[in-house]
């Protein structure tokens, strides 16, 4: 399954890949470090946080998801953007979304782990620098 992942750290979206053999609720939680919440953007998309984000010191506002989201949300901490069908299971995102990452960002399509790694090496850099706690 293909997924944009939104870093709150540097607002920048990454296409994401969930590995052979992954379940796609450890991938959805690996990714948002937590437990998920979703949050609707359109009848085929769906973009997934962490529910318990705001008691989170190393996440930030993620402006980039909660414009995506609207409605007056102030989202913290990572994001996902997935597809979801009729019935609301969880698929690939839609195309239009990938081309639009990788024609902006490059093609490279990155592993839960290469993500988290970005982030977690901008968040250390942030604490170093007095910015986060």
């Amino acid at each position: 399954m293909k997924a944009i992942y939104i870093n709150d750290i540097d607002q920048r979206p990454y296409l994401v890949e969930k590995e052979e053999g992954r379940t796609t609720l450890s991938f959805l939680q690996d990714l948002v470090e937590g437990l998920i919440e979703s949050v609707s953007l359109t009848s085929k998309t769906d973009l997934w946080v962490n529910e318990e984000g705001l008691f989170r010191s190393d996440f930030t506002l993620n402006t980039f998801a909660s414009l995506l989201a609207g409605k007056g949300y102030n989202l913290v901490g990572p994001a996902v953007m997935t597809g979801v069908t009729s019935d609301g299971g969880t698929v690939d995102i839609d195309q239009m979304f990938v081309e639009m990452t990788t024609d902006t960002y490059g093609d490279k399509t990155y592993t839960v782990e290469e993500v988290l790694t970005i982030r977690h090496d901008q968040v250390d850099q942030l604490r170093a620098q007095g910015e986060l706690v």
